[in-house]
């Protein structure tokens, strides 16, 4: 292809459906959002990537990452703001569909070349449709896990549709870049991009597109995507000079090939201070130590549980306890820690992993835990689901903890593939 070519790839999303930001989790040993830039650059020059403001240190292999804006269309403007007026042709891709291969790329892309305005790839309906009187998508929402609100609310039938002649769009999309500028420029918002070109009257080519390439929009949407890629060859090397990924928080991403793996390890770290407060709890691994001591938190400040939390969560590679359970969140004021540990076993479960064991080590001068390691442990491994081991040192008087200032935790987690993906994956 001799035009040049670049690539929008958009990951502004709060995934309020999946339950969290989706594009930083692991899909086969990479993250979603890599897996996207990775099948773009087997057609574009260089890719843009459009994250959350909060998320922009995240080099993900781009060329360039910015921040998105409020909508799906205000994050494609803020993409589209950074490519050159030169480029002849754009590629626009949601890091949500991490299983487009480089062949559905290159199909998109071949069919601008050959002189269609736009093309978009799209597969035909196999589902029977049907047009109910309400909002599908916030209905369809409510009824997945942990998300039930309304159990016994129904939408009703108004119309079946025929569905001949219809056909489901996916991206990556690829338009002349002069035209989906001045779409843009038009303003509005809509689902995809491919729908502003034809408000302005541009006809947009559909190509077959490819029905592996699924969206990731519930957690079980990712378990699928796990087998599917087992299927697949999507063997995309690096070709950016980035040996190693960095996370918003300024960790190494480690760029695991396959997705193979039957086990995985976290690590988690807390520390909180220590006081004299006879009025609040002090409380760790779930059992409440009698004491007149406390440890200073927005939530119960359980270490213990909170260590775990990190290491299961960086396992899992969803993020840490931060980003799910942030301080600064007056619904998780005093909030019960174990309740806390209970959802992210929760996750991790959702995302086709078991935990195997999760091991802690508590650094404290004070309060004695020898009387409460029995407890917690078998407090922990019930929440947890596995078994759960405590241990205790001292820090022999040196710094902080060792004056008896605070309490830390280190815990590692380890995971396994669930058993009923194990020979799947």
């Amino acid at each position: 292809m001799g035009r040049q070519i670049w690539a929008i790839v958009v990951g502004a999303g709060s995934g309020a459906r999946f339950g969290q930001p989706k594009q930083f989790l692991q899909l086969g040993g990479l993250p979603l959002i890599v897996r996207s830039v990775r099948a773009a650059r087997s057609v574009a020059s260089r890719v843009v990537v459009v994250l959350p403001e909060w998320g922009v240190d995240y080099s993900c292999e781009a060329d360039v990452v910015v921040a998105g804006g409020a909508t799906r269309s205000a994050s494609v403007r803020a993409g589209l703001s950074v490519v050159p007026e030169d480029v002849d042709i754009v590629l626009v891709h949601d890091a949500a569909r991490p299983l487009a291969s480089p062949a559905l790329f290159r199909m998109v892309a071949k069919a601008v070349e050959d002189g269609a305005p736009a093309a978009v790839p799209g597969v035909p309906v196999a589902d029977t449709l049907k047009r109910v009187d309400g909002d599908a998508s916030a209905w369809f929402d409510a009824k997945q896990p942990k998300q039930l609100k309304q159990p016994n609310r129904y939408v009703e039938v108004v119309e079946t549709l025929d569905r001949d002649g219809l056909v489901a769009i996916q991206t990556p999309q690829a338009f002349r870049a002069n035209l989906l500028r001045q779409a843009h420029e038009i303003g509005g918002d809509a689902s995809d991009d491919a729908v502003l070109l034809e408000r302005a009257g541009v006809a947009v080519a559909v190509v077959p597109g490819d029905p592996k390439n699924i969206k990731i929009t519930f957690p079980d949407d990712l378990l699928v995507a796990e087998v599917l890629l087992s299927t697949m060859d999507l063997s995309t090397p690096a070709t950016h000079p980035a040996e190693s990924l960095t996370t918003p928080a300024g960790s190494s991403v480690p760029q695991a090939p396959g997705s193979s793996a039957l086990f995985r390890t976290g690590i988690g770290f807390d520390v909180h201070r220590l006081i004299e407060d006879p009025d609040r709890k002090l409380v760790l691994g779930g059992i409440a130590i009698d004491s007149s001591l406390a440890l200073v938190g927005h939530s119960d400040a359980d270490v213990i549980a909170h260590a775990a939390i990190d290491a299961l969560l960086g396992a899992a590679g969803l993020g840490d306890i931060g980003m799910h359970f942030p301080d600064n969140d007056e619904q998780f004021n005093g909030a019960d820690s174990m309740e806390m540990l209970s959802y992210v076993v929760s996750m991790v479960k959702e995302t086709g992993w078991s935990v195997s064991n999760l091991d802690c080590t508590v650094i404290a001068e004070r309060p004695k835990l020898a009387e409460y390691r029995r407890s917690i442990q078998e407090r922990m491994s019930v929440v947890v689901g596995s078994p759960v081991s405590i241990k205790a040192t001292r820090m022999e008087g040196l710094g902080p903890i060792g004056q008896g200032d605070g309490v830390a935790t280190l815990a590692v987690a380890t995971l396994e593939r669930s058993r009923h993906l194990q020979g799947k994956i």
